[in-house]
């Protein structure tokens, strides 16, 4: 197998591992368990974690969530796990990015970290309509 040339190209070789896994863990701990209790996270604070920035963060979304749903179209995905300090952006520019391009988001996480002066929960709020009521498949409402 040749290395990957692209960022593209390493994240959809990655496809079928995330697949694997999501029926490996469904096949270890029940179908029920991980459906209904288990949160599969896209990355952490990815506003400043992630050296491709928000683009880079996007493909790198869509790529995941497509190997995961692989596994089984019915596990909750999300993410990027943003900080209370002025990294609530990424939170908006995930909910922009799915609504905009009809993408699964189950759920959005905000961190406050104890460094944190005040939890910047107005960005967080503002998009407490996503996802939808009909499961958070990515249709926009």
């Amino acid at each position: 197998m040749r290395p990957p040339t692209s960022v593209a190209q390493g994240l959809a070789a990655l496809d079928g591992f995330h697949g694997a896994l999501v029926q490996h863990l469904e096949q270890r701990y029940g179908i029920q368990e991980v459906r209904e209790h288990w949160y599969f996270e896209i990355w952490n604070e990815s506003s400043w974690m992630y050296s491709l920035g928000m683009a880079g963060y996007n493909e790198l979304y869509d790529y995941t969530v497509q190997g995961l749903v692989r596994g089984d179209p019915n596990i909750k995905v999300g993410g990027p796990a943003e900080s209370g300090g002025g990294s609530a952006a990424g939170i908006t520019n995930l909910v922009d990015y799915c609504r905009k391009h009809s993408r699964k988001l189950d759920f959005r996480d905000l961190s406050h970290l104890r460094t944190d002066r005040r939890c910047n929960r107005r960005a967080f709020a503002s998009n407490m309509d996503f996802p939808p009521s009909d499961g958070g498949h990515g249709q926009a409402s």
